[in-house]
């Protein structure tokens, strides 16, 4: 399956999944902005499939809600999403939603002996005022997923992903190109980029993974804010959502979480930017971290970059793995 933001989910036949790491308004078959080099436009499902789709996938998540959390137990810390409201990623699209077990099941991209680090492969285009962050994405990654993250060499854009009419790089090509570069020893690779992109039968998109292919790609350029805070968070947000993909996690429907889908900046910068108890269980099963190391990382991470409510929202869970390691031995 193919899913992407801003237009219906089409079928793939090798159940590859793209996720595009942001919305622009869904390009139409009408459109007179032609599809790109080398691409046929899809064909658009019709209004009655499209609605029946999306009333059966949003359906099927809130069952796995409700299910979930009528045996959950101190999640307390993390909020639990609500109905959507119009505009929102979830309104827009009734994503199925993924279990802990479903994702387990799959058994797709995990970490072993061979597949052991992360890849991070900078554009040339990128600003000099962006150039920062790709030590402050790699270091993040590291942190986050517990993992080694290699910073590639400087990459060019191809002329070919260029498209003059949209004055936009096609993400959907541009990814697919960096895919067929994907180390043997990698869990994936995510490019970063500082130019505007467009794909997936949108008029723009902040990124796009493919989670079979290990690869996935991104760019600053609709980020951009003079608050640098803002900016880091940003940054560092879509960089651990897009690597998520490439681990095949999908869009979490649970609660508020990294992995949620969004719509718009807006909607993306009122999501958190940590993994909720959902997520995270897929990730520790994946990667196998001590999640107690791994806050502590985090934390010392987000004190260095600023990112102040980070940093306490952290120092909260540590506080709570410290108090259920204290009345495990007393419940013995």
């Amino acid at each position: 399956m193919v899913a992407v933001r801003g237009a219906p989910p089409p079928a793939s036949a090798d159940g590859t999944v793209a996720q595009a790491a942001g919305a622009g308004t869904p390009s139409t078959a009408g459109s007179s902005v032609p599809p790109g080099p080398g691409r046929a436009r899809a064909q658009p499902a019709s209004r009655d499939e499209v609605h029946v789709a999306r009333t059966r996938f949003g359906a099927e998540a809130a069952a796995k809600r409700d299910d979930f959390f009528a045996a959950a137990r101190g999640d307390q810390a993390f909020a639990r999403l609500g109905e959507p409201r119009a505009g929102d990623w979830l309104w827009q699209f009734k994503e199925r939603g993924q279990t802990v077990s479903e994702y387990l099941q799959a058994g797709v991209n995990r970490k072993n002996t061979v597949r052991s680090r992360l890849h991070l492969q900078p554009y040339a285009d990128l600003r000099p005022q962006h150039r920062p962050f790709v030590a402050a994405v790699r270091d993040h990654l590291q942190a986050f997923f517990a993992t080694e993250v290699v910073v590639l060499p400087e990459r060019k854009l191809a002329p070919i992903w260029y498209h003059q009419g949209r004055r936009q790089w096609d993400g959907e090509v541009a990814v697919r190109s960096l895919a067929r570069q994907v180390p043997d020893d990698s869990l994936g690779v995510l490019g970063l980029m500082g130019s505007d992109l467009y794909g997936l039968r949108l008029n723009f998109i902040f990124g796009v993974g493919l989670m079979r292919e290990r690869a996935a790609l991104y760019s600053l350029h609709r980020y951009d804010t003079r608050d640098e805070r803002l900016l880091t968070r940003r940054a560092v947000k879509v960089a651990v959502h897009e690597t998520g993909h490439v681990l095949t996690l999908k869009h979490c429907v649970f609660y508020r979480c990294v992995m949620n889908g969004s719509n718009s900046v807006a909607e993306m910068d009122a999501q958190p930017l940590h993994a909720c108890p959902v997520c995270l269980a897929k990730l520790r099963a994946n990667l196998r971290f001590d999640p107690r190391a791994r806050y502590e990382r985090l934390e010392a991470l987000y004190r260095r970059q600023g990112l102040t409510d980070e940093a306490a929202f952290v120092r909260a869970r540590l506080r709570e793995l410290g108090a259920a390691a204290t009345a495990a031995p007393a419940a013995r």
